[in-house]
């Protein structure tokens, strides 16, 4: 079951269709400041857990005029979930997993990645962004299997449209 917060979030996460990804490769995601507060508080709350935590949340669709604002006039398709796992290290996954599977749009996350994730969001709630997050492949850094098979993450600033405005 979804806490009832997380069922009502203003989260749009979407993905730009070939040739487009050459500039924009991964995963795009944008939230109003309520919807971040929502993110930040449940993170928070599983933040110190030993054990995997995850939550599938409904995503809203954004507009083509929304993501004009962003990137201008690039083809994308919008998810309509969002998976956002929490969980210790493991051999397979050291850093994060983003990924996409149909319709759904997962972040998994290690605690090693968290304070990425958790930064973008507080950007996004402060009207800035324009970065990407990724697995970090320098020397010495853990890589796990589906850390190599992990997509970027960008983080944008919430479009200003009045689609985002509208309920």
């Amino acid at each position: 079951m979804v806490e009832p917060t997380l069922s009502r979030l203003e989260v749009w996460v979407w993905a730009y269709f070939s040739p487009d990804t050459r500039n924009y490769p991964g995963l795009h995601f944008t939230a109003k400041p309520a919807s971040c507060d929502a993110l930040l508080g449940y993170l928070q709350s599983i933040r110190d857990t030993a054990e995997v935590r995850s939550r599938t949340v409904p995503l809203r669709e954004p507009r083509q005029s929304d993501i004009a604002l962003i990137s201008g006039d690039l083809r994308f398709r919008a998810f309509t979930k969002l998976r956002l796992v929490l969980g210790p290290e493991r051999s397979d996954l050291r850093q994060m997993s983003i990924r996409e599977d149909h319709d759904t749009a997962t972040f998994e996350l290690t605690h090693r990645s968290l304070d990425q994730f958790v930064q973008g969001l507080h950007d996004v709630r402060a009207g800035t962004g324009d970065y990407s997050i990724q697995v970090n492949t320098r020397s010495g850094i853990p890589v796990g299997q589906m850390d190599r098979g992990s997509l970027a993450l960008w983080f944008w600033p919430c479009f200003g449209h009045t689609s985002v405005d509208s309920p």
